[in-house]
């Protein structure tokens, strides 16, 4: 039996509208303080970097490893610092 590799791809959000949905298979630190979330979707497994914004949301709902989850990206708003990088929005819900 030959080994192979777990691979997981890091999900972009680019688009108004775009989603991704799986179960939720962990949650990380990300390397800049964010979290990183694993997702086991029907193509594998999907990483989804969080943003201030989708990490309250996640953990202001208290979703646990197991759940089915859908993370919407809704756009983008200005950001009240002019220096700073404008604000992603998300659409979060979950199955329990």
């Amino acid at each position: 039996m030959a080994r192979k590799e777990v691979e997981s791809a890091v999900k972009q959000f680019n688009e108004v509208g775009d989603s991704v949905s799986g179960i939720l298979l962990k949650v990380e630190d990300g390397k800049y303080g964010n979290k990183a979330y694993t997702l086991a979707t029907e193509e594998g497994d999907i990483v989804v970097f969080g943003t201030t914004i989708l990490d309250s949301k996640m953990a202001h709902q208290s979703i646990k490893i197991g759940a089915k989850v859908y993370i919407t990206y809704q756009g983008e708003k200005p950001n009240t610092n002019p220096k700073l990088s404008d604000i992603k929005l998300w659409k979060v819900e979950f199955d329990e």
